[in-house]
């Protein structure tokens, strides 16, 4: 056969592919959790025999799938800068930068409250959260401190308790915040955040490796109905991005989101620590003042796309978090390429 489709199950295609070798193969999964294992068991033949296959993926357990991974990386060479690594918490500017060409079309008021949006959680919000709006969100400033997917132990021993401060009147880097803005964008544009996120802001500046497969919605049902939206990008990808913001807003002749949307959302809104502010998902340094400034997307690891407006310059970081689970910036040398 010269193709072979594979529709749905982690397991569909494998057999196909142990007898022969299809020109192309077209997966149609209608569970995304299941599509990274399809693509693991559809890749694994090619690269073991049957015998170390069978221990290796038999009967769906994925314990080494990391090591397969590897072990395919290894052998195809892959450079660094065109590698999808895992954003972690970058994925908030990312979020940001959609909600801006949303703003810029009148497609979403950012003043609409929980409330007016009916957005709701497993342990119910006070009248009083509900008043919340969806900036108060973008900027961690809800006062809504309900758990929340994703939030690490360190996150959840110092989130506030409930109703300990009114909307708008405390920061507080709030997973729950980052997390519902996922769920009011795909409610009020009738979009996936991913496809929309590629149609509005990957194509527009030619991301190279950005694929719907690199994003999902990761929920966890025990603390909350609104799902995280883990992300993948390059670090070519992930410097578009920060030239994009650099430029502001504007891709060759095309303005992707307003000058205003640029300003508006790398302003400080709160302080988030010393010489460091907070805008709309993104950071502030202000120890960096003397050339213009900087802001930051940034996620554990420690990812990093900095945007230096005085200097033109953009500066990405990106670590693999399956090898490496923290890598320190270094600002020093950041100066000094300054």
């Amino acid at each position: 056969a010269d193709r072979v489709l594979s529709i749905s199950g982690a397991g569909c295609g494998v057999a196909a592919l142990l007898s022969f070798q299809p020109a192309s193969i077209d997966v149609v999964d209608i569970n995304r959790a299941h599509l990274s294992l399809s693509v693991i068991k559809m890749l694994a033949p090619r690269y073991l025999c049957y015998t170390d296959f069978y221990q290796f993926l038999g009967y769906g357990k994925t314990e080494r799938a990391r090591e397969f991974l590897d072990l395919i990386l290894r052998d195809q060479q892959i450079p660094d800068v065109i590698r999808r690594y895992w954003c972690h918490s970058a994925r908030k500017s990312l979020m940001s930068a959609v909600y801006g060409t949303h703003r810029d079309d009148g497609t979403i008021n950012l003043d609409k409250t929980l409330e007016e949006l009916g957005i709701d959680d497993k342990s119910p919000l006070s009248k009083e959260e509900k008043q919340a709006t969806i900036r108060d969100l973008l900027k961690a400033r809800s006062g809504v401190y309900h758990p929340a997917a994703a939030e690490t132990p360190g996150m959840k021993a110092m989130r506030p308790l409930r109703g300990s401060h009114k909307r708008d009147t405390f920061w507080y880097y709030n997973n729950w915040d980052f997390n519902v803005l996922c769920t009011i964008l795909e409610q009020e544009t009738k979009a996936d955040f991913f496809v929309d996120f590629k149609k509005r802001i990957a194509d527009p500046i030619g991301m190279e490796d950005f694929r719907l497969i690199d994003g999902l919605h990761s929920i966890e049902p025990e603390d909350s109905i609104h799902a995280a939206y883990p992300f993948k990008l390059s670090a070519r990808d992930l410097a578009r991005f920060g030239q994009l913001f650099l430029r502001e807003g504007k891709w060759n002749d095309r303005q992707v989101i307003s000058q205003a949307w640029i300003k508006e959302s790398t302003t400080t809104y709160s302080c988030a620590g010393i010489n460091t502010g907070y805008g709309y998902l993104w950071w502030i340094f202000h120890d960096f003042d003397e050339v213009g400034g900087m802001y930051a997307a940034l996620g554990v690891g420690t990812q990093v796309a900095a945007v230096f407006p005085g200097a033109d310059m953009v500066v990405v970081q990106r670590v693999d978090t399956n090898i490496c689970k923290n890598q320190t910036p270094n600002k020093d040398f950041i100066r000094k390429i300054l």
